[in-house]
């Protein structure tokens, strides 16, 4: 397959599912660029290949907020959400982390105000904190959506591609996934849906 996406994403997907949805990326992926947004075929590349990004060169910055604090916030937002309250030793179950570490953690989300914390209390998001946190937690659920649908991606693997991606993007960028999952999805009731390619 010569296609810009195949190119772009090499062996790190394979399978009918995703060759099937490839061949409608690579077509989306042109139609972008004839409309003058050459720009969105190397950024979508990039953004899909490099899974190390430093946080420096984020689009948004997401106030300069490091990959592991964006975590912090997403989690405790999604803890809210399972529990109504979100406790240290949750987050570093969640996290994998050491309870010391989620202190640590809480004090700079605290001093950025964007936690209300005090030792031995819950942890709440603060308004500015509960805004960074959606946006966090919408970019993933974006990729989620954009590796499942798209490429038809099992729910750990996209789930841990997601989790690497969301960092690296800015909010705009994500929103463009989102309209590229609705493309793809769209394009394969004419065609194929991924998983109904056969040799």
């Amino acid at each position: 397959m010569e296609g810009l996406a195949a190119k772009l994403l090499g062996n790190r997907i394979s399978g009918p599912p995703a060759l099937a949805s490839l061949y409608l990326l690579d077509a989306y992926l042109e139609t972008e660029a004839a409309k003058s947004h050459g720009a969105f075929k190397q950024g979508w590349g990039y953004c899909l290949v490099s899974t190390n990004l430093s946080p420096s060169i984020q689009m948004d910055q997401q106030e300069s907020l490091s990959p592991s604090m964006e975590d912090y916030l997403e989690t405790i937002l999604l803890l809210e959400k399972k529990n109504r309250v979100a406790r240290v030793k949750d987050i570093a179950h969640e996290l994998s982390v050491q309870m010391p570490s989620v202190t640590s953690a809480l004090k700079v989300l605290k001093s950025r105000s964007l936690v209300e914390y005090e030792k031995n209390s819950f942890i709440n998001l603060t308004p500015k904190g509960l805004k960074l946190a959606r946006a966090v937690l919408r970019k993933h659920e974006i990729l989620v959506d954009f590796f499942k649908l798209a490429l038809g991606l099992e729910g750990d693997s996209a789930e841990h591609q997601a989790c690497q991606i969301e960092h690296a993007i800015s909010q705009d960028t994500a929103e463009s996934f989102s309209k590229l999952t609705h493309w793809v999805q769209e394009s394969n009731k004419e065609t194929l849906a991924p998983g109904s390619i056969s040799d």
